[in-house]
């Protein structure tokens, strides 16, 4: 946010996660990548990106029900952010983001559709940021809002801190090229069953829903003026991985263990900054 108001720079950011399987559980890798072409207007600035993202899942050998037709989930989509300034302390960010999200097992239907967005209002003043809203992210589990609420504070000349939902971390600035931070957030996916499932004469799975909390430590490093290179690892503290029917109730649980993970980011800037 606070960089995208600096300048104009595009971007292609390019992530790896890997949580492996334990016995009896799933495990789960996730691959995505994200094209953000930022654009400033006389008021405020306008944010257009597309991304594709891919979750495959590995299934222990004695699960009870056919995974064929669940081992991966895909989700394109398209997001359009607005921010502008209200005045010299608040802010507003309005984000739209129809996305298709489904195991892309048939034909593309209504079903296969979600509609992510949010608003999200900030106070800035003495270097401290306050941030209040709520996002609809299908990237989080949830296809429902779910409410922003964060505060954010330097503390000496190389730390900052965000505290709040849904997520908290620290960062710690250790040079020009150099930082890590402490993190806790959400993470997951909601994803259409292009073909419902029939569990038995009365259950039907129509949707995947995999949500979890996770924690763990990040180092970036900028290799030069136009690429940055993030390493990943942590821990899963929660996870529920369920299929569910129509109303959103779960109707199959699969068994999940919380697990060690690593991940790997990659981002290339685009643009230089405009003069």
């Amino acid at each position: 946010f606070n960089s995208v108001f600096g300048q104009d720079i595009g971007s292609v950011n390019v992530d790896l996660n890997y949580l492996p399987e334990e016995l009896n559980s799933v495990g789960f890798y996730n691959s995505s990548i994200e094209i953000i072409i930022p654009t400033k207007f006389q008021k405020g600035i306008l944010i257009n990106s597309v991304f594709y993202s891919n979750f495959g899942m590995d299934y222990p050998s004695n699960e009870i029900i056919n995974t064929s037709s669940l081992e991966t989930f895909k989700s394109v989509g398209y997001s359009l952010k607005y921010l502008n300034s209200i005045n010299d302390k608040w802010s507003y960010e309005i984000i739209f983001s129809p996305t298709v999200s489904s195991n892309f097992e048939s034909n593309l239907t209504f079903d296969d559709f979600v509609l992510n967005g949010g608003i999200i209002f900030t106070r800035k003043n003495n270097g401290k940021k306050f941030q209040i809203g709520f996002l609809n992210n299908s990237s989080f589990g949830f296809n429902t809002p779910i409410p922003l609420v964060t505060y954010g504070s330097k503390w000496g000349d190389n730390i900052y801190y965000t505290i709040g939902f849904p997520i908290t971390k620290i960062e710690y600035q250790i040079n020009s090229k150099n930082k890590a931070n402490l993190y806790l957030k959400p993470k997951g996916f909601y994803a259409n069953l292009s073909d419902a499932i029939i569990l038995n004469s009365s259950e039907v799975a129509e949707k995947a829903t995999y949500k979890s909390i996770i924690s763990g430590l990040n180092f970036t490093h900028t290799i030069d003026d136009f690429w940055k290179i993030a390493l990943d690892t942590g821990y899963q503290l929660t996870s529920d991985y369920d299929l569910v029917n129509s109303h959103k109730n779960s109707v199959y649980k699969f068994n999940t263990k919380n697990n060690f993970y690593i991940g790997l980011n990659l981002k290339f800037d685009l643009l230089k900054e405009n003069n």
